[in-house]
């Protein structure tokens, strides 16, 4: 190998900082993104118990009483929270909003009073 590979130029000190600075900034973001899921987990985990087809009552029973619960006959056109993600379709007869860390979950209910879909989505 030549020798003057080995010679620390400005240049290679400058591409070496910001290689060592590149790699530690994917390292700390990794580890946060662990740390974020982890403390999410214990709410989704609750939410992945509701399972469409299971009764209005029984999420009642699992979840407590919602943040925000709308009929479709009162519900304003815009029922959704600001600032989370969302699902947007109509509410076929009411819909049950859950906040949980910085999570959201959206439980729309038929007319038979059973789950016909649900959404978790993120702030």
């Amino acid at each position: 190998m030549n020798a003057r590979f080995f010679v620390k130029t400005p240049t290679r000190i400058v591409i070496l900082v910001l290689a060592l600075s590149a790699l530690a900034f994917v390292v700390v973001i990794g580890t946060f993104g662990v740390i974020w899921e982890s403390w999410r987990k214990p709410t989704r985990d609750l939410w992945a118990s509701v399972i469409i087809g299971d009764s209005e009552q029984s999420v009642l029973e699992r979840l407590g009483n919602p943040y925000r619960a709308f009929d479709a006959n009162t519900a304003p056109p815009d029922y959704y929270v600001r600032g989370y993600r969302r699902r947007e379709r109509p509410i076929t007869n009411r819909v049950l909003i859950y906040l949980g860390r910085d999570l959201i979950l959206y439980v729309w209910i038929d007319q038979t009073g059973r789950i016909e879909e649900k959404f978790v989505g993120s702030s």
